[in-house]
């Protein structure tokens, strides 16, 4: 009797290690797949929070662009608050930048105000500090800081700080 080997096929030993290690190159895929959709949510929210920086940045210096009058902080001091008189007397109620609460808003008056971050923003640590410069006396400036704070959609919490100074025009 003539007996045959059948070599057809693999055996047990190499399915085991065909299965190890393709499901080594899987778990590295969604590894690395999972991390690349987390930069990118993260770097969006980041994006998103330079934005926000950046609008209410210029819409502080647009304000200021507009100031006859600086009420608080005064000469040489900071605050957390920045007070403006737009006309050049006393009179009148002024403008007022502040935070309160998580958002930093805008008001003249009793008026409720203007927020002037995104409600998915947080503001935090806001200081004004009114400046004259020892070398030119006839040199002022109002340096502002802010700290913003957002969540990824992950849940992540990043947050940036932003500071400027705007010299005022005599």
């Amino acid at each position: 009797m003539i007996t045959r080997k059948l070599s057809d096929g693999f055996t047990l030993i190499e399915v085991i290690i065909y299965i190890s290690l393709f499901s080594i190159l899987i778990g590295g895929v969604v590894t690395s797949s999972y991390t690349l959709f987390e930069s990118e949510n993260r770097s969006k929210t980041k994006a998103f929070l330079m934005n926000e920086g950046q609008f209410i940045t210029q819409k502080i210096e647009y304000i200021l662009s507009n100031a006859k009058i600086i009420r608080s902080p005064i000469l040489n001091t900071e605050n957390t608050l920045l007070s403006i008189s737009p006309q050049s007397t006393e009179l009148g109620e002024p403008l007022v930048i502040s935070q309160i609460g998580r958002d930093l808003k805008m008001f003249r008056g009793s008026n409720p105000g203007t927020t002037l971050n995104n409600t998915n923003t947080q503001v935090t640590n806001v200081v004004f500090s009114y400046n004259e410069n020892s070398r030119f006396p006839i040199s002022q400036s109002i340096q502002f800081e802010f700290t913003l704070k957002t969540k990824t959609p992950d849940g992540k919490e990043i947050s940036q700080t932003f500071s400027n100074t705007y010299y005022i025009k005599k």
